[in-house]
């Protein structure tokens, strides 16, 4: 039932209420101080009427012409925690929260002084404190000779309606957002009455104003006349055959009579099985669709411009390479613009997620602890809408890169739903697996897109089923000996999609309901995502679904044969900064803190304090390098951008002071684009931290490089008893085990390098030589490609 019809039904009941209970007040007004009481004498009528008004589902209250509660049902009692004896012969205004505006008490008693009724919305307070909205209605009770001798009230809790409210307001204000920003905007036509409305961006897109009459035929007219014809022609076949509409054409601005190109999608919805709307999707490509004008005019005059101005063709190959360099310049431009659009958004994100976390341990009130949870929570919603948003530009851009390793199939299998453990047993649905048989034991791709498709399906498989099951699947498609295709495949008896809307649900900002009075949230880019991760692995995606039954979702990936991997260390090695770090004690560690924005600085400090650290802080850059200079640290932490001089720039003059050159610097940094990690690897820092930073993130970096870099050597794990002692000379065989493994390792990408590259130093000593620190910096900073041809050239000498 929707709010409009709850909220017609519950008028209605209010009003049969007030019906009876009026009658049934003035017929015992005589028998009784109480206003509604029942007697033996009181007819079967009456007491039918009392046991509706005690039963009401609305709360009730009666008082007398002076504002003097007689009366309250129990539902009164129980919507706003005051029974009848505490609130008998008091005025009700000890209901009020402060909240409400004082024209509105105003407007009431006028208009109950008039003799009449009063509706209204009025903010109360519970007994208990809590403040909630109340759809009110007051009658005067009149008696027999027309005077008012007592007030009913009615009052209906609607404060779950008002957070739906903010709530829609909320999501309808982010969808104005994006149309902005990709600055697409959309229509809705009916058919039978031509009524046509749009949004806020295509008003701006076709320059109307509030005088624009929103008709059909007043849109037509927008249309340039060439275009018209064939525009109008589609719109028909699109209403006759119900297929997809798509089309280019130029509008004349209703508000300047510019013209402009636009792109359009549409469709039509039908209702009771006839054509009811056309909804269509507008983007102005007018700046595009120029360039593509002007190109081809280049084109089609280019063999004339080569027989007759040789010289005109240089000017035109200058002005071509100019308009490359601006293209390229555009591509940079949007980059950036995400980029800093990440920073400037995850630089507050940071403080809110870190100032509630310091607060939520606090804190010792639980319904405080949970409101900060729930902040928590948005802060880290808001998060993956980044992620999704930036991830989604990387792929456009082409700079997304696969790195393979190898996995075990059914292992990856069981890594996703034990992820999704959580959400699956707080449902509790049943969750199934089934892998073919023909399916290899072990492959190569690369595992982390893998995983983050079929997170994704898993995930909404979770969101959209109540009761029931989810199953994963892995099938052999095909296989040549050098490479398997496999389709994976999550399926879900949950809410299932309509067929409309199954194709449009891999589109970037699509959903499957996108309705403004959807149950559930998304931003509309995962299955997008995964659709461009499919693709870029040789696969494609897919859905099939029924409404009402549940859905498939399944996507294929091209994936190579391999060995099996180390059964001693599984298909995801750990890194080595997990490993056992819970006994180590790092208490009175120096650790340097370059950050600009007191607020950061603020809250890194405090957790660090916490953890027994010992913090100096500086501003910016130079200040960073006076300091280090004069004081030795074990550790620092640098922002990547600030005032006189940024955390790169800083980094590489560090990395110049004796005694700083290995010392650890970790970038913490707004900035998550892959370029910028990149640019601080360059320039020295050891590792890149984006924000905002999670405590135990940070916790396990700063161990994990102070266990790299020997900082606390006494600590260190020791090496394994099968790994011979530092002074016995290892011999030829453990010489070539130990290069075969690290050579088998450094091919799967597999982190369990840097473990032999720190516990097998003689072995390793022996068997590399001259090359040892080489091989080790380079496993260090993650350049397994390199080492390995090192190792390589190495071993064929």
């Amino acid at each position: 039932m929707t709010a409009p019809q709850y909220g017609a039904l519950t008028l209605g009941l209010i009003l049969l209420i007030g019906f009876f209970l009026k009658r049934l007040v003035t017929r015992e007004r005589s028998h009784t101080d109480h206003p509604i009481s029942k007697t033996d004498n009181t007819p079967a009528e009456f007491r039918t009427l009392l046991g509706a008004v005690e039963q009401s589902p609305v709360a009730i209250l009666i008082t007398d012409v002076d504002a003097n509660i007689v009366y309250v049902n129990p539902m009164f009692t129980l919507s706003s925690g005051y029974t009848f004896e505490q609130v008998k012969n008091k005025n009700p205004r000890i209901l009020q929260s402060g909240q409400t505006d004082k024209s509105v008490f105003g407007d009431m008693w006028f208009t109950l002084r008039q003799k009449r009724p009063w509706s209204g919305i009025l903010i109360n307070r519970r007994k208990d404190g809590h403040v909630y909205w109340v759809e009110t209605h007051i009658s005067p009770i009149l008696d027999e000779n027309g005077d008012t001798f007592q007030y009913v009230g009615f009052l209906v809790d609607i404060s779950d309606r008002k957070v739906a409210d903010a709530k829609l307001s909320r999501q309808m204000y982010l969808l104005q957002v994006a149309q902005r920003v990709a600055h697409i905007g959309y229509s809705e036509t009916h058919i039978a009455t031509g009524t046509w409305n749009s949004s806020q961006t295509l008003d701006e897109i076709y320059g109307i104003d509030k005088f624009f009459v929103r008709h059909f035929e007043n849109w037509a007219s927008l249309i340039h006349p060439e275009d018209r014809a064939q525009v109008l022609s589609n719109l028909a076949e699109v209403k006759q055959d119900g297929t997809p509409f798509r089309a280019q054409y130029r509008v004349i601005r209703y508000k300047d009579g510019k013209c402009c190109w636009v792109e359009a999608w549409g469709s039509v919805e039908y209702e009771n099985g006839s054509p009811a709307r056309f909804v269509c999707a507008v983007m102005d490509i007018t700046e595009r669709k120029l360039a593509e004008i002007e190109l081809d005019q280049y084109r089609r005059n280019l063999e004339t411009q080569v027989r007759e101005r040789t010289k005109a063709l240089d000017q035109t190959n200058k002005r071509l390479a100019t308009a490359l360099e601006v293209a390229e310049a555009a591509s940079l431009a949007k980059s950036d613009f995400l980029a800093n659009m990440s920073h400037e958004i995850r630089t507050p994100m940071n403080a809110i997620i870190g100032m509630t976390g310091l607060l939520e341990q606090e804190a010792i009130d639980p319904r405080q602890r949970e409101k900060l949870k729930r902040i928590t929570a948005a802060g880290d919603h808001l998060l993956a809408l980044i992620e999704d948003i930036l991830d989604l530009s990387r792929i456009e851009a082409s700079k997304v890169v696969l790195y393979p390793s190898v996995f075990r199939p059914r292992d990856l299998v069981t890594q996703c739903i034990n992820l999704l453990s959580d959400a699956i047993t707080e449902k509790g649905l049943r969750v199934e697996s089934h892998i073919e048989a023909s399916v290899p034991l072990v492959l190569q791709g690369d595992i982390a897109r893998i995983k983050q498709i079929l997170i994704n399906f898993g995930s909404n498989a979770v969101k959209f089923t109540e009761k029931g099951s989810i199953r994963f699947s892995i099938i052999d498609v095909s296989n040549n000996g050098e490479s398997a295709l496999l389709r994976f495949e999550v399926e879900d008896t949950g809410i299932g999609i309509s067929r409309e809307v199954i194709d449009r649900i891999f589109l970037a900002f699509e959903q499957a309901d996108s309705s403004t009075t959807r149950r559930y949230g998304g931003t509309g880019l995962g299955l997008a995502i995964c659709k461009r991760l499919a693709k870029l692995m040789g696969g494609e995606i897919g859905a099939e679904s029924t409404l009402g039954l549940g859905s498939k979702f399944w996507f294929t990936a091209r994936l190579e044969l391999a060995s099996e991997v180390d059964s001693n260390e599984g298909s995801e090695s750990r890194p080595l900064y997990a490993a056992d770090l819970a006994v180590v004690d790092f208490k009175g560690a120096r650790i340097l803190l370059v950050e600009d924005n007191s607020t950061n600085q603020e809250i890194t400090k405090d957790v660090l304090e916490k953890a027994g650290y010992y913090v100096d802080i500086s501003d910016n850059g130079l200040d960073a390098l006076v300091r280090v200079k004069s004081i030795s640290y074990d550790l620092i932490l640098m922002d990547t951008q600030m005032p006189e001089m940024d955390g790169i720039e800083c980094s590489r003059e560090i990395r110049k002071v004796p005694g700083y050159s290995e010392v650890p610097i970790i970038a913490l940094t707004a900035n998550a684009y892959e370029r910028n990690r990149l640019s601080c690897l360059a320039a020295g820092m050891n590792d890149f931290i984006a924000k905002p930073v999670k405590v135990a993130t940070l916790h396990d970096k700063i161990k994990h490089w102070l266990v790299q870099y020997n900082q606390k050597p006494s600590v260190l794990e020791q090496p394994p008893a099968s790994v011979a002692p530092v002074d016995n000379k290892p011999t030829t065989h453990e010489i070539e085990e130990f290069l075969n493994k690290l050579e088998v390792l450094l091919e799967t990408k597999d982190s369990v390098a840097f473990r032999m590259i720190r516990t097998d130093s003689a072995v390793l000593t022996s068997a590399l030589g001259g090359h040892e620190k080489e091989v080790k910096r380079l496993i260090e900073s993650f350049e397994y490609v390199k080492a390995l041809e090192v190792l390589r050239s190495l071993r064929a000498q």
